[in-house]
């Protein structure tokens, strides 16, 4: 029996309901809120079609994606409870995140202050030097992958692109989206580590302006008159053209920018996630025979 196959139990579905409230989308499936019967908690389940599976060949990157939520425990990224599967699915059952993710929350209320952004570029950094250490990584760093708790605290989510280096390096591979690919992904080069320092730079430009940087070979990134000199600075070293031009995670705390925010806010640790009930609590809850409604299995 590999990894994966003693993960990924035959289970009994019916030991959740699963409510009629989406809680996200992806290439392979979808994700819902679920209750687990016994325990009376709340949980995001991930429901991926075997038959998309088979029709994109996504079984390696959903591979990919339980083995390293099996074994990357962190704060800051989502944790994994357990994984089974029926006739028809694949299930990931996640810990429920209530305020959903980045992307909509800025979507929401505009750019972010300094201050907030930092807040959240700080637990995402711990994250990804974690991982870093580990020679794994993400891939597809962005603000609709990076998940929040009621009480704020970040959570990385969806590593069907993560891999593990060999040698320091991976290999040629399209991946994570389109337009915030670094050079060395888009010209179908060796990449390493330094493609998650090029996301955390859009990251941060993106908090900070509400909107994507323009990239350009011939020209500097341009910054709004709100931004200070100091997050202008980091920015354009994350994004630096040359990989090698990039810092590492540890030589991001050098900065001036995340030295003063550092004094103005005290990094708050924290070992678990609190997973509260939403006011909103009464949902209705779907038949699995309704998933289909969800999942396009055709083209």
């Amino acid at each position: 029996m590999d990894q994966l196959e003693a993960l990924l139990v035959k289970s009994p579905t019916n030991q959740y309901i699963i409510y009629n409230k989406i809680l996200g989308r992806g290439a392979y499936g979808v994700v819902l809120l679920t209750k687990q019967i016994k325990q009376q908690q709340l949980y995001a389940i991930k429901i991926i079609s075997k038959k998309v599976l088979a029709k994109i060949n996504g079984a390696y990157n959903m591979r990919q994606e339980i083995l390293f939520l099996s074994k990357l425990q962190h704060p800051n990224i989502i944790k994994m409870y357990e994984t089974f599967e029926d006739e028809n699915y694949f299930y990931i059952v996640l810990e429920y995140c209530s305020k959903g993710n980045l992307y909509l929350l800025l979507k929401e209320q505009g750019a972010f202050s300094e201050e907030k952004a930092f807040k959240y570029f700080n637990q995402i950094l711990q994250a990804i030097q974690f991982m870093h250490k580990r020679q794994i990584i993400h891939r597809d760093l962005k603000l609709a992958n990076i998940l929040l708790t009621q009480d704020d605290q970040i959570k990385i989510c969806d590593f069907n692109w993560a891999t593990e280096l060999n040698d320091g390096q991976a290999d040629p591979v399209l991946c994570g989206t389109v337009d915030q690919m670094p050079p060395e992904v888009s010209s179908f080069s060796f990449h390493d580590t330094k493609l998650d320092i090029w996301s955390l730079g859009v990251l941060l430009y993106e908090m900070l302006h509400n909107s994507l940087p323009i990239i350009s070979f011939v020209t500097e990134l341009s910054f709004g008159r709100h931004v200070s000199e100091e997050a202008a600075k980091l920015i354009k070293d994350l994004m630096s053209l040359e990989k090698s031009q990039r810092p590492t995670v540890s030589e991001i705390y050098s900065y001036k920018w995340m030295k003063n925010n550092i004094t103005k806010q005290k990094v708050q640790s924290t070992t678990q996630s609190l997973c509260v009930t939403p006011r909103h609590s009464k949902q209705n809850s779907l038949d699995l025979k309704d998933l289909s409604k969800y999942i396009k299995t055709e083209n």
